[in-house]
């Protein structure tokens, strides 16, 4: 089992729209694909949204990330000769200031704290 943590960096006053674009667009569509949330929180400031993923391995995580970024593309704007990277612009200008992802391999049983 392999996970990813996504932490997404926004403006207090946008996280409730980026959280309806989460739920009513992002989520579907990484389910869709396999992915299985694990949960999501957002920091007192709201300025932080984090969420873990879980997947099978590596393998699942690339195939599934690939075929959901393509899939939402397609859908909503059109084949890639047209769609050009306005989507993102747009996002990160509206309602992001920056995103930052890691992969985590399983639980620690048990912490050591020597070096």
């Amino acid at each position: 089992m392999i996970y990813r943590r996504r932490t997404d960096r926004v403006e207090p006053e946008r996280a409730e729209a980026f959280n309806a674009l989460f739920n009513e667009h992002l989520l579907p569509l990484q389910r869709k694909y396999g992915g299985r949330l694990i949960g999501r929180w957002i920091t007192e400031d709201r300025t932080e949204i984090v969420a873990i993923w879980a997947y099978r391995d590596r393998a699942e995580y690339e195939e599934m990330a690939a075929s959901a970024v393509l899939n939402f593309l397609d859908e909503n704007l059109g084949p890639p000769a047209r769609r050009g990277t306005a989507w993102l612009e747009w996002l990160a200008r509206e309602l992001r200031r920056g995103v930052s992802s890691d992969l985590l391999r399983g639980r620690i049983s048990r912490l050591s704290t020597r070096r």
